[in-house]
């Protein structure tokens, strides 16, 4: 049997309604750590679902306790819990002092402390967890060290709240088949396996039912304790006695509680047990996040299982006082003895009163469970919005009027607002060098703002959208992208190409963006002016470097156009800046290759033959090619090239350069047409760009780089 004992009211004020919440709130942190867990399973967020009896409670037990760990005297030895894994699926300890005390046994058996950090859990696997992912999740062996004092100092007691979140008693794991992806099995199998353990491991599962189980994990952890309370069972277990190591091993602790949970509450006086989801000031609405505002709390109410409640799909049922005065009437008229509508009783006696007693979720609650549940639902708008009274939210209905009261104005659909969101995500751009993964956030906020007007905008649409918003200067690595049939496939290279050139090219970043600002936003230093010899804004007469001017000739070392009656430049220069991405001058030996994961000193190594190796570039506005010998059709057109670090390369021409390629035996001629001749190179470079410009697939994979035409 049960009792229930709490502490006297008076010994400890608010003990109870305190710890209730905590335990509603724990058990909701639950429920969503394991669906996140899902989802690193490969399983998706509702992969778990099916172990905890649909969150009805009918057959499933949580465990709370709150422990006390006397403090053991300077010299003496004190075991506080022994070797032991956890039976269910997850425990979150809450380590409430800051002795340590708990420890954990890693992979070679040796046992390391796992001291407490302020506000955090401790989250440890299961066994019933560890048993259906196959060991994917794997259970943790632990035990409790009762906590000593420093010499001549004082002891003091260790105090920790466990909970435990197990599944449905009847559920036979032995039943279900998880199917995981190959990768994530890949990491398992990668991971290493347990050398040693000290705690008595579970093997039940495949043929008992939960509850069983962790009976049978009680018994085995605590084999003192069953001998006393669980006699049968004992002597099935331990045939030849108590074990020299259970003898006392998990006696050295003082249980000062022990709760059975169910979900959400099943507990008298539960209007103490929820506490609302407050957000923190920042992420509160304030009238200009609704998108954000709206997400958080759709997604608490969600997880609650409050949605109906939000939007008013669970209607409030009958209070008891109209189901007696309905009844009452009913009879009645069966009965002949009333003309018209009964009148109602001065006062009515009510049943008695009836709270939350399985998941929030059900679409039939009673009167008393629709009330608590609304208020809640209506308390977690409210208490999460800076200015009620000032936002004309609604107060004195229900949460679905008081939620209405935002969404009908926030959430209204009109052509100017479609097109003014169109327009505002359309003119979000990228800027070389900042930050891609918040201008890909900033991205998809506008992307669902604009379809919340009624833009329409696909996935595939989206994808366009975020090509578009990419700068000049990854036109060559945006033609790569095109066969990209997501969104998430886009932004998932478009992201790691950045990450790769900040941490590849030291300084890449402000380099890139005062690339990005020479060449596509450069700013007139005298817009006011107008050159009368030119007509080119920016300057006048006399400083016009162009032929008739007062510094005719005279172009400075930034000029890149052409500079015309200059004689250090042909008139045949053409006025295109030539980046190679990768492209380095063989002096800077050091360095590393801008976009290119390739050291100088691997790259420089030729092949077999003596001829330099040749590598893809996914940033290269041309082909580079360094001997003057592989070229054919050579025109002489001496220039200068760049690299996206800015610095300087020479050009001293171009050509055709044909090569002979040997696949699975077979000979294949291979022509590059207006391949640039850069003699300064260690090796050559192949434009990723120009190739599927060419109508060509390029593939990576394996350390290699396919091209099919």
């Amino acid at each position: 049997m049960l009792y229930k004992l709490w502490p006297d009211e008076s010994l400890l004020p608010s003990f109870r309604p305190t710890f209730e919440s905590y335990l509603v709130q724990v058990e909701a942190l639950s429920y969503e750590f394991a669906s996140l867990m899902s989802e690193a399973f490969g399983l998706g967020p509702h992969g778990l679902d099916r172990f905890y009896d649909d969150m009805t409670g009918r057959t499933m037990q949580h465990r709370a306790k709150v422990v006390k760990y006397p403090a053991v005297k300077d010299g003496e030895e004190g075991q506080g819990v022994g070797p032991h894994y956890d039976a269910g699926f997850l425990t979150f300890l809450l380590q409430a002092s800051p002795h340590r005390g708990l420890q954990v046994q890693n992979l070679a058996g040796e046992w390391i402390d796992a001291p407490p950090i302020p506000d955090t859990f401790v989250v440890n696997i299961g066994k019933a967890l560890e048993f259906v992912t196959g060991g994917l999740a794997r259970a943790t062996s632990h035990r409790v060290v009762s906590p000593q004092a420093a010499l001549g100092e004082e002891a003091t007691p260790r105090y920790s709240v466990p909970f435990f979140q197990n599944i449905g008693l009847d559920v036979r794991l032995g039943e279900h088949v998880l199917e995981f992806p190959p990768e994530i099995l890949a990491l398992r199998d990668a991971r290493g396996n347990v050398a040693k353990t000290d705690s008595v491991n579970f093997s039940e599962f495949d043929r008992e039912p939960s509850g069983k189980v962790n009976l049978i994990g009680r018994v085995k952890s605590h084999p003192d304790v069953a001998q006393m309370h669980y006699p049968e069972l004992f002597k099935q277990y331990f045939p030849d006695g108590l074990p020299e190591s259970g003898k006392g091993s998990a006696r050295l602790f003082d249980l000062i509680l022990i709760l059975i949970v169910r979900p959400v509450c099943n507990i008298e006086d539960a209007g103490y047990c929820v506490m609302l989801d407050q957000r923190i000031a920042s992420e509160q609405y304030d009238g200009t996040n609704w998108l954000e505002f709206k997400t958080k709390i759709r997604a608490a109410a969600k997880q609650r299982g409050v949605l109906g409640y939000l939007d008013g799909t669970i209607p409030c049922p009958p209070s008891p006082a109209e189901v007696a005065l309905a009844a009452a009437a009913a009879a009645a008229l069966v009965q002949g003895t009333t003309k018209g509508s009964p009148t109602r009783p001065s006062t009515p006696t009510p049943s008695p009163t009836t709270f939350a007693t399985a998941y929030w979720g059900l679409t039939t609650p009673t009167y008393d469970e629709w009330q608590q549940r609304d208020a809640w639902t209506q308390g977690l708008i409210s208490l999460n919005v800076k200015n009620a009274i000032g936002l004309g939210i609604k107060l004195d209905g229900t949460a679905a009027e008081t939620y209405a009261s935002i969404a009908s104005i926030k959430d209204a659909v009109s052509d100017l607002g479609c097109i003014t969101a169109e327009a505002e995500l359309n003119a979000i751009k990228y800027n070389d060098g900042s930050d891609m993964d918040e201008h890909v956030a900033t991205l998809r906020t506008a992307w669902i703002k604009a379809n919340g007007q009624g833009a329409g905008i696909t996935d595939t649409k989206f994808r366009m959208v975020v090509l578009k918003s990419l700068p000049p200067t990854w036109l060559p690595f945006i033609g790569s992208l095109y066969a990209e049939p997501t969104s998430t496939g886009v932004i998932a290279r478009i992201s790691a190409h950045s990450k790769m050139i900040l941490s590849i090219v030291p300084g890449a970043g402000a380099s890139l963006k005062a690339l990005s600002t020479s060449t596509s936003n450069s700013k007139l230093r005298n817009p006011h002016l107008k050159c009368t010899n030119c007509s080119k804004p920016g300057h006048e007469l006399a400083t016009c470097f162009q032929k008739g001017g007062g510094k005719e000739g005279q172009f400075p070392e930034w000029w890149r156009g052409k500079k015309v009656g200059s004689a250090a430049q042909t008139t045949a220069s053409a006025t295109t800046t030539h980046v190679a991405a990768s492209a380095i001058a063989s002096t800077n030996e050091d360095s590393f290759y801008a976009f290119s994961t390739q050291h100088a000193t691997s790259v420089t190594a030729r092949n077999a033959d003596g001829s330099l190796k040749t590598f893809g570039d996914s940033a290269a506005s041309d082909h580079y090619f360094a001997a003057r010998a592989d070229f054919h059709d050579y025109v002489e057109e001496a220039r200068m090239g760049e690299t996206a670090t800015g610095e300087k390369f020479r050009i001293l021409g171009r050509g055709t350069v044909r090569k002979v390629s040997v696949v699975n035996g077979k000979r294949i001629n291979i022509s590059f047409m207006n391949v640039l001749h850069a003699p300064d190179f260690t090796h050559n470079l192949v434009s990723i760009g120009r190739l599927d410009r060419g109508g060509y697939t390029v593939q990576f994979g394996g350390g290699k780089l396919r091209v099919q035409p």
